[in-house]
Parts: C-alpha cells; sequence; structure tokens
C-alpha cells in the first residue's frame, strides 16, 4: 500500500513508478496533516521531481493543500499554483471519532468556509476534496461547487453505510451530474 494513516515511507521516485505502472491518471503528492509548510516543501520536491524526470509525460499530479487556518489553506493553495500545480486537493479535515478507526469531518463549518474562500479567491474549475464525501453532505458539496470528493470508506471498511448512502441518493434523484 502506497498511503497509509501514517503517509508514506515512499521516494517520489518510487512512487511515481508506481503510479507509472499503475497507468493513473492522478498521482497524489505526500502531505503532512495540517502542516502548511512541510506539505509544500513536499510539494516542491515532488513536482521537481516530476518534471525532471518526464513523469509529467505519464500522469497529472496532483498537490495537496494543507493548514490549521482559512488563511493558511489559502497561502498553502496559492503556493501550490505558484509552483505550477494544475490540479490541487483540499485535505485536513478529518478526525478520528473516538478510539474507533472510523473518521469524520471535524468542523462542517470550517469544511464550508475553506471550500467558500479557495472558491472564491482562486475559481479552480476542478476542486477535489479529500475523505469528506458522504451521502448527507452531497447537496451542501453540489452547491459548493465541488468536482469531486472520497471517503475514507475503502481504508475503514464502510462499504455497507456508503452502499445504503448510495442507495438513499438513488432513489432521491440526488447523484451529481457529470
Amino acid at each position: 500500500m502506497c498511503f497509509s494513516k501514517n503517509g508514506s515511507n515512499y521516494s517520489y521516485e518510487n512512487l511515481f513508478d508506481i503510479y507509472t505502472k499503475l497507468k493513473v491518471h492522478f498521482g497524489i503528492i505526500k502531505d503532512v496533516l495540517h502542516d502548511k509548510e512541510n506539505t509544500l516543501k513536499s510539494a516542491e520536491e515532488a513536482i521537481n521531481i516530476y518534471e525532471d524526470y518526464e513523469y509529467n509525460k505519464k500522469f497529472k499530479l496532483l498537490g495537496v493543500v494543507q493548514g490549521k487556518t482559512i488563511e493558511e489553506y489559502c497561502q498553502c493553495y496559492e503556493e501550490l499554483l505558484n509552483m505550477g500545480y494544475k490540479y490541487i486537493a483540499l485535505g485536513g479535515f478529518l478526525k478520528r471519532n473516538g478510539n474507533s478507526n472510523y473518521v469524520k469531518v471535524s468542523n462542517e463549518n470550517f469544511l464550508e468556509t475553506v471550500i467558500t474562500s479557495i472558491n472564491s479567491r482562486f475559481h479552480p474549475k476542478q476542486l477535489f476534496v479529500l475523505g469528506v464525501y458522504s451521502p448527507k453532505r452531497h447537496k451542501l458539496l453540489e452547491k459548493l461547487g465541488v468536482w469531486g470528493a472520497d471517503y475514507k470508506g475503502w481504508a475503514f471498511h464502510y462499504d455497507e453505510y456508503y452502499k445504503k448512502g448510495m442507495e438513499k441518493l438513488k432513489k432521491r434523484g440526488n447523484l451529481m451530474k457529470r
């Protein structure tokens, strides 16, 4: 596994080789939870290797925004743009639910405010938000113009919860249109 709850120990060369072998369309950088500065250091290393070794001919590199405040999120986003990132995801919105393996969005209002701030300042064509998808959050993400969001069910086996949520959305006719 390339990524776990503790990040990735692979070098960027190894990680990008894995992305290439898997023939992915997008490869994601290694970010540091709630740490703008170390995430930006990682992003700079990633984009240099991505361009120097011509991985840019094989997949699209997805930068990740991290921070503790709305301003840090915006600064991180802007610095990723300045580095040359065309695809950027927002991360860092989850926290563990007690002692269980389940994670949840730590603050719904913060999530909404960060997305709104990024949208109003940078007007991204495609905004991806890491780990926050839930059927109950579907309408909010759609309203905020989120292009895509994943959920942590693949890592924590929420499959049954996800399946039931998707069935409810289908019945109500609320699936996002592409």
